[in-house]
């Protein structure tokens, strides 16, 4: 109920009316490859769908953060999710919020933000901050809803994808409401 609640107060912040499917979830952790990365990076988690699942996958030595701006979702959480290193804050300060503790570059970012909900202006910030964040060869994985990709602001995203990052692909679309795909970004 908390993801709704928090959809009708700010539906342009929140993106989404119901949390990631546990289909979207474990595809997108999968995609990202996280079990040999010593740090992994979720932007925008909240109430935890894909958190669960990068949990699951996690290398016990790997160090997790995950960034959300909603200090619901937040307080959220930190009571369900111990293994993971809740920040509230931007996505957007991700360089400075890792340089805080000592981790640049990073190798995982994985990340459940609504893009096309966003105007140009913050997609960019956040795209940058991602790519500024990663390590050479390191792995980026987002998702669109597959409705919303066409869009202007899914189009923008998509070239904003292919400006900055050196290998991006799509994946086939996922069980979820609304369906979903995944996009693979490495720098």
């Amino acid at each position: 109920m908390s993801f709704l609640t928090e959809f009708l107060k700010a539906p342009a912040r929140i993106g989404a009316i119901a949390p990631s499917s546990r289909r979207l979830s474990r595809a997108l952790v999968a995609a990202a490859d996280i079990a040999r990365a010593p740090v992994v990076v979720e932007l925008g988690p909240g109430t935890g769908p894909i958190t669960r699942e990068i949990v699951a996958d996690l290398s016990r030595e790997a160090r997790f953060l995950a960034v959300e701006i909603n200090p619901v979702f937040v307080a959220q959480l930190r009571a369900g999710f111990p293994r993971a290193e809740v920040i509230e804050g931007s996505a957007a300060d991700l360089p400075s919020i890792l340089s805080d503790r000592g981790l640049t570059p990073v190798d995982r970012i994985l990340c459940g933000l609504p893009w096309t909900a966003f105007p140009e202006s913050l997609q960019v910030a956040i795209l940058d901050a991602v790519v500024q964040s990663l390590a050479p060869g390191g792995r980026f994985v987002t998702f669109a809803y597959a409705p919303f990709n066409r869009l202007p602001s899914g189009a923008r995203f998509h070239r904003l994808l292919r400006d900055r990052f050196t290998r991006v692909e799509k994946s086939p679309l996922i069980l979820n409401l609304p369906p979903a795909f995944n996009y693979i970004c490495e720098v």
